[in-house]
């Protein structure tokens, strides 16, 4: 026998048993670490807890602190259809507690699938009785409502919110990230003692409530401005319009609102025509560059004008016209020939200097930028054209803010509509006035200032005068562009809009209505109603305080 070579055999088996053996020690000990793995996790998870604070969507204040949104915690009270086995005498006992009649529950129970509410903000009253009789399929649900105390006022403005709590328009949205809070959420588990414990080392974020946001706007005078357009709009049976009332000097819109047909805040998503209340910009250059004296004749009065292939008219005929009298009486063949005299560039310099064809920054969403033609674009006709405001468009808010430089020397100042954040955990944060440029010198400012005081003292708007208060104005008619080219000869845009008192303005009001019908001139529709807004504005701020108590308020 071979010896040596049984021992290589004996040796090779042992190698192979040895091996065996190791492999099967080491996949038990790792089927035990894993199957403790398992159970620990299994044992974590049966005393662990998520824990999430619950965090209030922070409210949303006019200028005097009052609350125009807020959230409100609430109990309310849900169904799932294909659940209830007891429905007649759940429906019994919700009619008798004056939550729903029976016949509208029936209906739900038939037009719905799936979680269903019946009602939200039950009283706990309520609850309880609900939950002592232990129905199946119906339920409450602790959450949140949130709560508009003008809605009908305000709701373009400061917006609303989806299903799942989230702004989507307004104020809602554009301050979303101030007004949703900020929360952290983490594990907890319960040792042998019953003690809750985080299991992670660290919490990711602290707790805030939801910001508080303080807003420019004055309730009592946005109210006065929704009755006053909502009146003017019945009357003339207008498709729409635009009341915007500001502060010049610091930007802050104190009321803006605004009707049309569609939920969209006008006031800044409307790009439309604005016929003569667009003289400014000529009258602007004009002034600034010292291409036309204020006595110097700009229409002899022959009351038309043959630009290319566009005949332009004057509404009337009148004796021959200086500047003066042009800006007094609106004459659109008078601002043709300054527009002509100082020069396209220089026009379509002004329009952008005065923040035309762009968005103006305000704290708002879904607002346009209006339009103005390219330098490349823009001919004698342009020039024409957008001396008397056809054209090119614009928004409400933009003109506000024209005006506004005007009325602040010569400044323009960027909108406001949010004064200042508070965070849940008590900094404030204030939105700055924001200068954006000089548009033109206080002398050029005053001058046009003393012109539009007289268009309301003896020009076009002397419907928009009251007695003793100095208010400086300028009225506005525009021809409504057609899709298919050229412009309607039955639809019009009326308009008024000025600042008093005007030699140390305190208020801007701008008043635009959206076809009106029958009578359709600025001077006749819109100003009118800019002078309401003016009485009912010194009889809430109590104005015989800061001007002579001579003023009557008519």
């Amino acid at each position: 026998m071979n010896f040596s070579s049984l021992h290589k055999h004996k040796k090779l088996e042992f190698l192979i048993l040895f091996a065996f053996v190791l492999t099967v020690f080491f996949s038990f000990k790792v089927s035990a670490i894993a199957s403790s793995e398992r159970f620990r996790r299994m044992a974590i998870s049966r005393t662990t807890y998520h824990f999430s604070p619950d965090i209030l969507r922070g409210t949303i204040r006019d200028c005097n602190g009052r609350m125009l949104a807020y959230s409100q915690k609430t109990i309310s009270l849900y169904m799932y259809p294909e659940s209830l086995d007891q429905a007649n005498e759940i429906g019994s006992m919700l009619e008798d507690l004056n939550i729903i009649k029976m016949d509208s529950f029936n209906a739900l129970i038939e037009t719905s699938k799936g979680f269903t509410w019946i009602k939200r903000d039950i009283s706990p009253q309520i609850v309880d009785t609900i939950n002592r009789l232990n129905f199946r399929g119906i339920g409450t649900y602790y959450d949140h409502l949130r709560r508009y105390a003008r809605q009908k006022e305000m709701a373009k403005v400061v917006g609303i919110l989806n299903l799942e709590g989230q702004g989507i328009s307004g104020i809602e949205y554009s301050c979303e990230r101030y007004l949703r809070g900020e929360s952290w959420c983490t594990d907890l588990a319960r040792n042998h003692r019953g003690i809750l414990y985080p299991l992670n080392s660290e919490l990711a974020k602290i707790c805030f409530s939801g910001a508080e946001i303080y807003l420019t706007l004055n309730i009592d005078i946005q109210e006065t401005a929704d009755a006053i357009l909502n009146e003017v709009v019945t009357n003339y049976s207008a498709k729409g319009g635009v009341i915007i009332v500001m502060d010049p000097h610091q930007g802050d819109i104190l009321a803006m609102a605004s009707v049309g047909s569609s939920y969209s805040n006008q006031a800044i998503s409307w790009s439309y025509e604005p016929g003569s209340t667009f003289k400014i910009v000529a009258a602007i250059a004009a002034l600034s560059e010292k291409s036309v004296g204020l006595e110097e004749i700009v229409e002899s009065g022959q009351c038309k004008i043959q630009i290319a292939d566009m005949l332009i008219n004057d509404a009337e005929i009148h004796p021959p016209y200086n500047f003066r009298d042009a800006v007094i009486h609106s004459s659109n063949v008078g601002f043709v020939n300054i527009a002509l005299k100082t020069g396209n560039f220089k026009i379509r310099n002004y329009c952008v200097l005065f923040g035309f064809g762009e968005k103006t920054g305000i704290n708002l969403p879904a607002e346009v930028s209006g339009f103005i033609p390219k330098l490349e674009q823009w001919t004698d006709v342009t020039t024409a054209s957008a001396a008397f405001g056809q054209g090119i468009s614009i928004t409400p808010l933009q003109l506000c803010a024209a005006y506004g430089a005007i009325a602040n020397n010569g400044y323009l100042i960027k909108p406001r509509i949010v004064d200042r954040v508070q965070n849940g955990n008590g900094q404030v944060y204030y939105n700055p006035v924001d200068t954006i440029r000089r548009i033109t010198t206080q002398s050029v400012a005053d001058t046009f200032t003393s012109l539009l005081v007289e268009v309301v003292n003896q020009g076009t708007g002397t419907n928009a005068s009251v007695h003793g208060l100095n208010i400086a104005g300028k009225t506005g008619t525009a021809e409504k562009s057609s899709p298919q080219g050229g412009y309607y000869e039955d639809k019009f845009v009326s308009s008024f809009i000025g600042f008093f008192p005007a030699e140390k303005p305190r208020y801007l009001i701008c008043v635009i209505i959206d076809e009106p019908l029958g009578s359709y001139y600025g001077g006749i529709v819109a100003a009118p109603a800019f002078r309401k807004m003016v009485n009912e504005i010194l009889k809430i701020e109590c104005y015989n305080r800061h001007l002579d108590l001579s003023i009557e308020i008519n």
